[in-house]
């Protein structure tokens, strides 16, 4: 072969191989992007090139969950790929292999990974709860500059869980994430100039930094500048005002935003009068464990407010905000309590039951897993629920236990999974009773 055709084969080639690795480069960066793209947090996706990032509201973890194994199979030790991917996991309660792979990242140095890391320690989702470990990670994270564990850190100093309360630590962390553009970090510093923690009270200040995190959709920035314009306090009073930032919040499923919300519904300020919508709104948030909507709800019920007086159900709410130390709550469920007297009627039996119902469903998944998770669990109060609720129990397991440690190696994820439900039953159990004793009536 004369050398010019040679040497023109040869090119041929590797423009030919060229060309066969372009897509197959592509379709790698292609799944790192798309998995950075669904699932990366804004405050991690500042410095990648064309990613917005997605707020955990907003995150489809089900949808994120193939880009970013894609990612990982190509990029095996990219630890924005790992932490991204642990994300994701986090958002569909795979606990376990979330924490495998956020660990991985954090221990890479990635501050992204320490942060989650330090949330999970908080949380205690698929590690144990241990807030003090979790400030640690959240400072590393923080101290590199990660806005999201600058405010996560300034609000563990703020409510002393996990390390010494300091309100002027707390202060310099959320001051730090602001001067990023952190709309948390931004309403966390407005949140402290209007209660005047670490700083005297300056409304201005607090109205102007709600303002600009509202505006790039934080939601408790959103409430509580609704807040500002409902009640007149540091800002003009303006009830439409309260009902546009009141309604951006309740979007966002914010318990502060729903209550706000069903306040202008209840008493018709700034829109049509809706008290069925004012009800589904502070029950929403109620349920949440939201105390002011659980005042409202159970004043609604105690005088017949727009609807029958229903004493059981003005007792329940009560209950619950006494629950969190509200001494008017307590001293009304002294009071009711005394003429409720009998069976406890709903809502406490629909609670009742439902925890029931949950019990019934572990079980009948699979009776050996759940036995053995009883036994580890051995809560007196979990084994009176479970005589009421007549579950399946393995009765060879509950009296020789060692058949327990074949079955949770073989199962080790579904038995830790199973004990920390039951465990969380057990704690329902134990509410319903304490709040029925309250209450002077029998579940």
């Amino acid at each position: 072969m004369p050398m010019a055709n040679r040497v023109a084969l040869q090119g041929l080639v590797a423009a030919l191989a060229v060309a066969a690795a372009a897509p197959q480069a592509h379709a790698q960066e292609d799944a790192r992007t798309s998995c950075l793209a669904l699932a990366l947090p804004p405050e991690a996706a500042v410095d990648v090139p064309g990613i917005d990032g997605t707020y955990w509201p907003d995150l489809d973890g089900a949808a994120a969950l193939p880009a970013c194994r894609a990612a990982l199979a190509e990029h095996p030790d990219d630890p924005l790929v790992l932490a991204t991917l642990g994300r994701a996991l986090l958002r569909v309660g795979d606990y376990a292999e979330s924490v495998e792979h956020i660990r991985r990242a954090a221990d890479m140095g990635n501050p992204f990974g320490q942060s989650l890391l330090g949330y999970v320690h908080f949380t205690g989702w698929g590690v144990p709860q241990d807030p003090e470990l979790g400030v640690r990670y959240y400072r590393m994270a923080a101290d590199q500059g990660y806005s999201y564990a600058q405010v996560a850190l300034g609000w563990a100093l703020h409510g002393g869980r996990g390390i010494a309360q300091d309100d002027q630590e707390a202060l310099r962390w959320f001051r730090r994430a602001a001067a990023q553009g952190d709309r948390s970090g931004l309403a966390r510093l407005g949140q402290m100039y209007d209660r005047g923690w670490g700083v005297p009270v300056d409304l201005t200040e607090a109205v102007r930094l709600y303002t600009l995190a509202a505006h790039l959709g934080d939601p408790l920035a959103q409430a509580n500048l609704g807040l500002t314009f409902y009640t007149g306090r540091g800002n003009r009073q303006n009830d439409a005002q309260a009902l546009h930032w009141f309604r951006l919040a309740a979007d966002q499923d914010w318990p502060p935003g729903q209550t706000g919300l069903a306040r202008l519904y209840q008493i018709g300020a700034g829109v049509e009068q809706d008290l069925p919508r004012a009800i589904a709104l502070y029950r929403q948030a109620a349920e949440r464990g939201f105390l002011t909507a659980q005042l409202y709800l159970a004043e609604i019920y105690d005088r017949g407010n727009g609807v029958p007086e229903d004493d059981e159900e003005a007792l329940y709410w009560y209950g619950l905000a006494a629950d969190q130390g509200d001494e008017w709550a307590a001293e009304r469920v002294a009071e009711l309590a005394g003429a409720t007297g009998g069976t406890c009627g709903d809502p406490l039996a629909a609670r009742l039951e439902s925890v029931l119902a949950d019990i019934r469903d572990t079980f009948e998944l699979s009776p050996p897993i759940s036995t053995c998770s009883m036994l580890m669990v051995a809560d007196p109060a979990l084994r009176q629920l479970l005589g009421g609720a007549d579950v399946p129990i393995v009765a060879e397991l509950v009296e020789d236990s060692t058949g327990c440690t074949e079955v949770c190696r073989e199962h080790d994820t579904a038995c830790r999974d199973a004990t920390s439900l039951l465990t969380a039953m057990a704690e329902d159990w134990q509410e319903l009773t304490e709040l029925a004793e309250a209450r002077n009536c029998e579940l």
